[in-house]
């Protein structure tokens, strides 16, 4: 399937700078993009716009990967490679969660 993303959230150690987390995450982007269906990838700082009173935001950081090919595939072609990936110590202690999304019908673009 083509126009598939692939979403995580993430929020670094309490001990880790956002600063070294993102020193480290921008490269990390580049092991991903070798992986087979990994064909762009954009990461996002978030800031709640709309959040219910007395709730947290669990998560900082969103990066948004896009995919081309057979979803399934690709994500364990992403596990085979995460052996081969340079990640820091503390990688254990990330908060994240993942997500594969797929397209419901075509984009919509705004009308000029």
């Amino acid at each position: 399937m083509s126009g598939s993303i692939h979403i995580v959230f993430s929020k670094p150690p309490e001990r880790i700078s956002d600063e070294e987390f993102n020193r480290w995450y921008d490269p990390h982007l580049d092991e991903i993009l070798v992986v087979p269906g990994f064909v762009s990838a954009r990461r996002y700082r978030m800031e709640a716009m709309v959040e219910k009173p007395g709730t947290s935001v669990p998560y900082g950081f969103l990066s948004l990967y896009e995919l081309e090919g057979d979803v399934d595939t690709i994500m364990k072609d992403l596990d085979d490679e995460a052996t081969r990936m340079d990640l820091p110590e503390w990688f254990p202690e990330i908060a994240f969660a993942s997500w594969n999304c797929y397209p419901l019908g075509e984009k919509v673009l705004a009308k000029s």
